[in-house]
Protein backbone atom coordinates (compact mmCIF):
# COMPACT_ATOMS: atom_id res chain seq x y z
CA UNK A 1 0.00 0.00 0.00
CA UNK A 2 1.21 3.53 -0.90
CA UNK A 3 2.17 5.98 1.55
CA UNK A 4 -0.48 8.51 0.04
CA UNK A 5 -3.27 5.38 0.79
CA UNK A 6 -1.77 4.99 4.36
CA UNK A 7 -1.98 8.52 5.41
CA UNK A 8 -5.67 8.16 3.97
CA UNK A 9 -6.06 5.09 6.44
CA UNK A 10 -5.25 7.12 9.39
CA UNK A 11 -7.62 9.11 10.59
CA UNK A 12 -6.81 9.40 14.25
CA UNK A 13 -3.64 11.33 13.07
CA UNK A 14 -4.05 14.32 11.09
CA UNK A 15 -1.27 15.77 9.48
CA UNK A 16 -0.79 19.61 11.14
CA UNK A 17 -3.49 18.88 13.37
CA UNK A 18 -2.49 15.74 15.26
CA UNK A 19 0.67 16.94 17.26
CA UNK A 20 3.71 14.81 17.10
CA UNK A 21 5.20 13.00 20.68
CA UNK A 22 6.70 10.12 21.39
CA UNK A 23 3.38 7.85 22.22
CA UNK A 24 2.01 8.77 18.69
CA UNK A 25 5.43 8.77 16.35
CA UNK A 26 8.02 6.45 15.64
CA UNK A 27 7.60 2.62 16.60
CA UNK A 28 4.61 4.20 18.66
CA UNK A 29 2.44 5.31 15.17
CA UNK A 30 2.00 1.70 14.20
CA UNK A 31 2.23 0.19 18.06
CA UNK A 32 5.66 -2.04 17.11
CA UNK A 33 7.06 -3.36 20.54
CA UNK A 34 10.66 -3.12 20.26
CA UNK A 35 10.64 -7.08 21.42
CA UNK A 36 8.79 -7.72 18.16
CA UNK A 37 11.77 -6.38 15.63
CA UNK A 38 13.98 -8.39 13.98
CA UNK A 39 18.08 -7.20 15.08
CA UNK A 40 20.43 -6.94 11.98
CA UNK A 41 24.38 -6.44 13.87
CA UNK A 42 27.20 -4.16 12.40
CA UNK A 43 27.34 -1.95 9.81
CA UNK A 44 25.21 -2.91 6.88
CA UNK A 45 25.00 -1.06 2.81
CA UNK A 46 21.44 -1.46 1.40
CA UNK A 47 22.06 -0.79 -2.63
CA UNK A 48 18.91 -2.86 -4.04
CA UNK A 49 16.83 -0.59 -6.29
CA UNK A 50 12.84 -1.06 -4.54
CA UNK A 51 13.80 -2.98 -1.57
CA UNK A 52 11.14 -2.50 1.44
CA UNK A 53 12.52 -3.10 5.16
CA UNK A 54 9.61 -3.69 7.77
CA UNK A 55 10.42 -4.18 11.65
CA UNK A 56 13.87 -4.09 12.07
CA UNK A 57 16.50 -2.89 14.63
CA UNK A 58 19.39 -1.93 12.56
CA UNK A 59 22.40 -2.07 15.37
CA UNK A 60 25.08 -0.64 13.01
CA UNK A 61 25.58 2.24 10.76
CA UNK A 62 23.19 2.10 7.76
CA UNK A 63 24.52 3.42 4.03
CA UNK A 64 22.19 3.39 1.63
CA UNK A 65 22.81 3.53 -2.62
CA UNK A 66 20.02 2.57 -4.01
CA UNK A 67 17.19 4.35 -5.37
CA UNK A 68 13.23 3.65 -4.39
CA UNK A 69 14.11 1.83 -1.36
CA UNK A 70 11.45 1.93 1.85
CA UNK A 71 11.69 1.49 5.84
CA UNK A 72 8.54 0.81 7.85
CA UNK A 73 8.75 0.16 11.42
CA UNK A 74 12.37 -0.04 12.21
CA UNK A 75 14.89 1.14 14.83
CA UNK A 76 18.18 2.88 13.57
CA UNK A 77 20.42 2.03 16.92
CA UNK A 78 23.71 2.79 16.13
CA UNK A 79 25.95 4.47 18.52
CA UNK A 80 26.88 7.71 17.95
CA UNK A 81 30.25 7.92 18.33
CA UNK A 82 32.59 8.61 16.22
CA UNK A 83 33.65 11.89 13.33
CA UNK A 84 31.76 10.17 10.72
CA UNK A 85 29.16 7.88 12.60
CA UNK A 86 26.05 9.33 10.54
CA UNK A 87 23.27 6.82 12.06
CA UNK A 88 21.57 7.04 8.51
CA UNK A 89 23.91 7.54 5.59
CA UNK A 90 21.65 8.92 2.61
CA UNK A 91 24.66 11.26 0.87
CA UNK A 92 24.98 8.66 -2.38
CA UNK A 93 23.64 9.96 -5.86
CA UNK A 94 21.93 7.51 -6.94
CA UNK A 95 19.41 7.68 -4.06
CA UNK A 96 15.96 8.88 -4.90
CA UNK A 97 12.52 8.86 -3.43
CA UNK A 98 14.03 7.32 -0.09
CA UNK A 99 11.42 6.65 2.39
CA UNK A 100 10.98 6.08 6.00
CA UNK A 101 7.96 5.46 8.06
CA UNK A 102 7.40 5.35 11.38
CA UNK A 103 11.09 4.58 12.41
CA UNK A 104 12.68 5.35 15.26
CA UNK A 105 16.61 7.00 15.40
CA UNK A 106 18.06 6.80 18.21
CA UNK A 107 21.69 5.86 19.02
CA UNK A 108 23.10 3.14 21.39
CA UNK A 109 25.72 5.34 22.93
CA UNK A 110 27.33 8.06 22.75
CA UNK A 111 30.89 9.65 23.00
CA UNK A 112 32.66 12.89 22.44
CA UNK A 113 34.55 11.85 19.59
CA UNK A 114 31.55 12.83 17.83
CA UNK A 115 32.26 16.41 16.45
CA UNK A 116 31.64 18.99 13.91
CA UNK A 117 28.24 17.98 14.23
CA UNK A 118 29.02 14.39 12.30
CA UNK A 119 27.00 11.59 14.29
CA UNK A 120 23.48 12.87 13.10
CA UNK A 121 20.54 10.79 12.64
CA UNK A 122 20.49 11.42 8.68
CA UNK A 123 22.20 13.18 6.65
CA UNK A 124 21.39 13.09 2.81
CA UNK A 125 18.93 14.41 0.32
CA UNK A 126 15.71 12.66 -1.65
CA UNK A 127 14.25 11.19 1.44
CA UNK A 128 10.94 11.27 3.13
CA UNK A 129 10.48 11.13 6.80
CA UNK A 130 6.96 10.32 8.02
CA UNK A 131 5.26 10.00 11.30
CA UNK A 132 9.17 8.97 12.75
CA UNK A 133 10.42 9.90 16.07
CA UNK A 134 14.50 11.31 16.02
CA UNK A 135 16.93 12.33 18.95
CA UNK A 136 20.10 11.73 20.19
CA UNK A 137 22.36 13.19 17.21
CA UNK A 138 24.10 16.34 17.26
CA UNK A 139 22.39 17.62 14.57
CA UNK A 140 18.85 15.61 13.89
CA UNK A 141 18.37 15.97 10.01
CA UNK A 142 21.45 16.76 8.32
CA UNK A 143 20.59 18.20 4.13
CA UNK A 144 23.37 17.48 1.96
CA UNK A 145 23.96 16.72 -1.71
CA UNK A 146 26.67 14.37 -1.07
CA UNK A 147 28.47 16.01 -3.57
CA UNK A 148 29.35 19.65 -2.77
CA UNK A 149 28.62 23.08 -1.05
CA UNK A 150 27.80 23.95 -4.40
CA UNK A 151 25.15 21.75 -5.23
CA UNK A 152 21.56 21.61 -3.53
CA UNK A 153 20.16 19.06 -2.39
CA UNK A 154 16.84 18.25 -3.14
CA UNK A 155 13.48 16.64 -2.74
CA UNK A 156 13.44 16.32 1.28
CA UNK A 157 10.11 15.73 3.49
CA UNK A 158 9.47 15.71 7.06
CA UNK A 159 5.41 15.24 7.96
CA UNK A 160 4.55 14.49 11.07
CA UNK A 161 7.50 13.60 13.11
CA UNK A 162 8.96 14.22 16.64
CA UNK A 163 11.96 16.11 16.57
CA UNK A 164 13.67 16.20 19.95
CA UNK A 165 16.49 16.01 22.38
CA UNK A 166 19.44 16.86 20.60
CA UNK A 167 22.99 15.77 21.95
CA UNK A 168 25.73 18.71 23.07
CA UNK A 169 29.35 17.98 23.79
CA UNK A 170 31.63 20.57 25.36
CA UNK A 171 35.09 20.10 24.54
CA UNK A 172 35.00 19.76 21.09
CA UNK A 173 37.51 20.53 19.41
CA UNK A 174 35.78 20.10 16.32
CA UNK A 175 34.54 24.10 16.22
CA UNK A 176 36.26 27.21 17.53
CA UNK A 177 34.36 27.99 20.32
CA UNK A 178 35.09 24.65 21.82
CA UNK A 179 31.19 23.59 21.75
CA UNK A 180 28.79 21.27 19.36
CA UNK A 181 26.24 23.10 17.55
CA UNK A 182 23.38 21.11 17.89
CA UNK A 183 20.80 21.75 15.45
CA UNK A 184 17.74 20.26 14.71
CA UNK A 185 17.83 20.38 11.11
CA UNK A 186 21.39 22.06 8.81
CA UNK A 187 21.12 22.80 5.31
CA UNK A 188 24.79 21.76 4.18
CA UNK A 189 25.18 24.39 0.91
CA UNK A 190 21.54 24.53 -0.50
CA UNK A 191 18.38 22.94 -1.14
CA UNK A 192 15.52 22.94 -2.94
CA UNK A 193 12.03 21.61 -2.91
CA UNK A 194 12.17 20.99 0.84
CA UNK A 195 9.07 20.15 2.67
CA UNK A 196 8.38 20.24 6.87
CA UNK A 197 4.76 19.40 7.51
CA UNK A 198 3.02 18.65 11.06
CA UNK A 199 6.25 18.19 12.78
CA UNK A 200 6.63 18.62 16.59
CA UNK A 201 10.12 19.98 16.80
CA UNK A 202 11.22 21.19 20.86
CA UNK A 203 14.89 22.53 19.87
CA UNK A 204 16.46 20.89 23.24
CA UNK A 205 18.92 19.16 24.58
CA UNK A 206 18.91 16.25 26.16
CA UNK A 207 20.47 16.62 30.19
CA UNK A 208 21.37 13.43 30.41
CA UNK A 209 23.48 13.12 27.95
CA UNK A 210 26.85 15.00 27.02
CA UNK A 211 27.61 18.30 29.39
CA UNK A 212 24.17 20.00 28.39
CA UNK A 213 23.17 19.52 32.21
CA UNK A 214 26.87 21.22 33.17
CA UNK A 215 27.51 24.47 33.82
CA UNK A 216 30.19 26.56 31.93
CA UNK A 217 34.03 26.70 32.94
CA UNK A 218 36.08 29.10 30.98
CA UNK A 219 40.27 30.04 31.11
CA UNK A 220 39.76 33.32 32.85
CA UNK A 221 39.99 35.11 30.11
CA UNK A 222 36.58 34.81 28.13
CA UNK A 223 37.59 31.40 26.33
CA UNK A 224 35.19 28.78 26.60
CA UNK A 225 36.60 25.33 28.34
CA UNK A 226 33.43 22.88 29.17
CA UNK A 227 30.39 22.88 29.95
CA UNK A 228 27.00 24.50 28.40
CA UNK A 229 27.52 28.06 28.09
CA UNK A 230 23.65 29.05 27.95
CA UNK A 231 23.78 26.92 31.38
CA UNK A 232 20.90 26.31 33.01
CA UNK A 233 19.16 26.69 29.49
CA UNK A 234 18.76 23.20 27.46
CA UNK A 235 18.10 25.57 24.30
CA UNK A 236 19.84 23.69 21.00
CA UNK A 237 21.50 26.35 18.77
CA UNK A 238 18.55 26.49 16.37
CA UNK A 239 15.75 24.31 14.99
CA UNK A 240 16.85 25.18 11.47
CA UNK A 241 20.10 26.34 10.63
CA UNK A 242 20.93 27.18 6.81
CA UNK A 243 25.02 27.10 6.74
CA UNK A 244 26.05 30.10 5.12
CA UNK A 245 29.24 28.46 3.93
CA UNK A 246 28.83 28.63 0.28
CA UNK A 247 25.56 30.40 -0.93
CA UNK A 248 26.26 29.17 -4.93
CA UNK A 249 23.98 26.41 -3.93
CA UNK A 250 20.95 28.42 -3.36
CA UNK A 251 17.81 27.73 -1.41
CA UNK A 252 14.41 27.43 -3.55
CA UNK A 253 11.02 26.21 -2.45
CA UNK A 254 11.89 25.85 1.16
CA UNK A 255 8.65 25.46 3.09
CA UNK A 256 7.89 25.07 6.50
CA UNK A 257 4.23 24.90 7.38
CA UNK A 258 1.79 23.73 9.98
CA UNK A 259 4.44 22.69 12.75
CA UNK A 260 4.87 23.05 16.56
CA UNK A 261 8.35 24.65 17.03
CA UNK A 262 10.08 26.00 19.95
CA UNK A 263 13.59 26.16 22.03
CA UNK A 264 16.88 26.81 19.87
CA UNK A 265 18.76 29.46 20.89
CA UNK A 266 16.59 30.83 18.03
CA UNK A 267 14.43 28.59 15.85
CA UNK A 268 15.33 29.84 12.21
CA UNK A 269 18.96 31.04 12.14
CA UNK A 270 18.98 31.90 8.41
CA UNK A 271 22.07 34.22 7.91
CA UNK A 272 21.99 33.97 3.90
CA UNK A 273 20.56 35.98 1.38
CA UNK A 274 20.16 33.47 -1.55
CA UNK A 275 16.49 32.21 -0.85
CA UNK A 276 13.54 31.78 -3.27
CA UNK A 277 10.24 30.58 -2.64
CA UNK A 278 10.73 30.77 1.27
CA UNK A 279 7.93 29.80 3.54
CA UNK A 280 7.05 30.14 7.03
CA UNK A 281 3.61 29.90 7.47
CA UNK A 282 0.62 28.48 9.99
CA UNK A 283 2.95 27.27 12.55
CA UNK A 284 2.94 27.37 16.16
CA UNK A 285 5.79 28.77 18.16
CA UNK A 286 6.00 26.93 21.42
CA UNK A 287 8.25 29.27 23.45
CA UNK A 288 11.71 28.32 25.22
CA UNK A 289 14.02 30.31 22.70
CA UNK A 290 16.80 31.74 24.29
CA UNK A 291 16.77 34.85 22.64
CA UNK A 292 13.58 35.19 23.64
CA UNK A 293 10.14 34.73 21.67
CA UNK A 294 10.38 37.20 19.45
CA UNK A 295 13.69 35.80 17.83
CA UNK A 296 11.95 32.92 16.30
CA UNK A 297 13.00 34.07 12.94
CA UNK A 298 16.30 35.49 13.05
CA UNK A 299 17.49 36.41 9.13
CA UNK A 300 19.77 38.19 6.89
CA UNK A 301 18.16 41.57 5.79
CA UNK A 302 17.88 40.83 1.96
CA UNK A 303 15.97 37.95 2.32
CA UNK A 304 12.67 37.75 1.05
CA UNK A 305 10.44 35.10 2.38
CA UNK A 306 6.65 34.79 3.10
CA UNK A 307 6.16 34.90 6.51
CA UNK A 308 2.44 34.83 7.63
CA UNK A 309 -0.16 32.50 9.85
CA UNK A 310 2.32 31.79 12.52
CA UNK A 311 1.25 32.42 16.56
CA UNK A 312 2.25 31.82 20.03
CA UNK A 313 0.66 27.83 21.31
CA UNK A 314 -0.48 29.37 24.59
CA UNK A 315 -1.83 32.59 24.29
CA UNK A 316 -2.98 32.26 19.91
CA UNK A 317 -1.68 35.29 19.77
CA UNK A 318 0.31 35.80 15.94
CA UNK A 319 3.88 36.41 15.12
CA UNK A 320 4.43 36.97 11.61
CA UNK A 321 7.86 39.25 11.94
CA UNK A 322 11.09 38.18 12.09
CA UNK A 323 14.60 40.13 13.70
CA UNK A 324 17.31 40.95 11.38
CA UNK A 325 20.27 39.65 11.79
Amino acid sequence: MSLARRLQRAPSFILGVTKPVASNSGLHASNTPVGSLTTTSGNVSHSTDNATFIGIRFTGHVTITGKNITYINCWFNAPADGVSSLIVNALHSNIQNLKFENCLFKPSSYSSTTTNSIGGCIMGHDFTLYRCDLSGGIDLIDVYSGVSLSTPAQNVSILGCYLHDNLFYSPDSGHLDNQSHSDGVQVHGGAQNFLMRGTNQTGLLDPAQGQAADPPVDDGNGNHLSGNVQYPSLSAMSCFMLSPVDTTAGVDSFVVDQNWLGGGTVIFNWPRSDGTNIFITNNRWTRGSYLGDDYTVLMDPAQVATITGNYYDDTHAAWNGRKIG
